[in-house]
């Protein structure tokens, strides 16, 4: 987290108040900083990487089907199938996720 003014680091600080610029902050509250740009990007390419797996392991009926049997009608199942399951297991992975808590 980063102050909002400066983009000061403000991890491990023991008041919650910027160093730099003297701005507040409340760790509890994410509207009183900023993000750290690391972070935000470690966020969103863990789940880039989920769903992506979700995607393969959803893909795996198609493979089978087209390497059993393959043709046309194999391979509209096999899709059919693989959509299906990568979009259940994505959406499970996304729903599953802990809420963050938000003070009123």
């Amino acid at each position: 987290m980063r102050c909002k003014t400066c983009h000061y680091s403000l991890k491990n600080l023991t008041e919650h108040r910027c160093p730099e610029c003297g701005r507040a902050f409340d760790p509890d509250y994410p509207e009183t900083f900023a993000p750290d740009p690391f972070d935000v990007w470690t966020k969103k390419t863990r789940t880039l990487v989920i769903y992506s797996v979700g995607f393969v392991i959803g893909s795996i009926p198609f493979v089978i089907l087209f390497l059993i049997l393959p043709g046309s009608v194999p391979t509209i199942v096999g899709w059919s199938i693989g959509i299906a399951l990568s979009l259940s297991i994505m959406f499970t992975v996304h729903f599953m996720r802990k809420p963050k808590d938000h003070k009123p």
